[in-house]
């Protein structure tokens, strides 16, 4: 479960966070109900793929007593 959180809170989760705001703020329309969702208007720093696997890699790691 710990794995799982780690990886979801990976940093680059915020480098997807407009589009899951925008589709979840469609699927409450269809239901319905109408909600303003924060976004962020930021550009993903330089190196954010590296830094985002190399940290993967270190959680699975981790995870399965290799280090």
């Amino acid at each position: 479960m710990l794995l799982v959180a780690s990886l979801c809170a990976n940093p680059s989760a915020f480098k997807y966070m407009n589009f899951t705001a925008r589709e979840v703020k469609s699927l409450l329309r269809l239901a319905g109900i109408e909600a303003d969702l924060p976004t962020l208007n930021l550009m993903p720093p330089m190196g954010i793929r590296f830094y985002t696997f190399q940290s993967m890699g270190y959680t699975n790691d981790v995870y399965l007593g290799r280090l």
